[in-house]
């Protein structure tokens, strides 16, 4: 099955980007990360999880026989379970680096992927970036909101919309991930964003944008990232869409 990909991502009001993606459509590999802790550590984060968790994979695929650092959970199905266990594993030897480096826990990322397994879509989810599947000119979200606001239930203050209860890299256990396998089919399109998007861009507005009868990936991405900007976002914005050719 042949995936088509583009992404783009801007700074907004701040001066550095701690949003980042991650692609390798050979391996069908895709994710993105919302950094944190400020100028350098968010940055860090984000390039050191996406390695660790791409270098895990890569392991897992060369040796499937081998011993997995976590137990795997009967819930999930077997890649659901090599996904999560990326996870932890990542969290942790982000945790652990961070106090040996710094004497404190200052670097976290958000993480969101997308993996490819011939007509299979698994994903993961870990912080405040957005899954959304377009089927047949609907949008549907594919992942929960692992944030205070949507914890709590509640309409909060523009500040604490975005603020992450489960972040990897800021404690010794990762706090709460969602997993999950979706079939695929030929048309699909999955749309992966950092909530400097989401937060600003309603549902109706992503899905009347991905609907264009046009295979301008790039283009839709520059759409999205542009309508976050032109509404005064104070966060990083990036737009990442997968395509699901032959």
């Amino acid at each position: 099955m042949k995936i088509l990909w583009s992404a783009h991502t801007v700074e907004g009001k701040r001066k550095f980007n701690e949003d980042a993606y991650y692609a390798d459509s050979e391996k069908g590999l895709f994710m993105l990360l919302d950094g944190m802790g400020g100028p350098g550590f968010g940055e860090e984060a984000t390039r050191r999880v996406s390695f660790y968790v791409a270098e895990f994979l890569e392991s897992m695929m060369e040796n499937e026989e081998a011993t997995w650092p976590y137990e795997r959970l009967e819930k999930l199905t077997l890649q659901e379970n090599i996904l999560r266990v990326g996870f932890l594993s990542a969290n942790e030897r982000l945790y652990k680096e961070a106090l040996q480096e710094y004497q404190k826990e200052v670097m976290g990322t958000s993480l969101l992927i997308a993996q490819v397994k011939g007509r299979k879509l698994i994903l993961g989810h870990a912080g405040t970036c957005h899954a959304y599947l377009l089927r047949d000119g609907y949008l549907s979200e594919l992942t929960e909101d692992h944030s205070y606001a949507a914890e709590k239930r509640i309409v909060p203050l523009r500040s604490e919309k975005n603020i992450s209860l489960s972040v990897l890299g800021l404690q010794e256990k990762l706090p709460k991930a969602q997993f999950k396998e979706k079939t695929l089919k030929k048309g699909d399109r999955i749309l992966l964003v950092s909530d400097g998007v989401s937060l600003v861009v309603s549902n109706q507005e992503l899905q009347r944008i991905l609907n264009k009868n046009s295979h301008d990936l790039h283009a839709f991405c520059e759409e999205m990232t542009s309508l976050a900007e032109s509404r005064d976002t104070s966060d990083n914005a990036t737009a990442f869409i997968l395509e699901v050719g032959d």
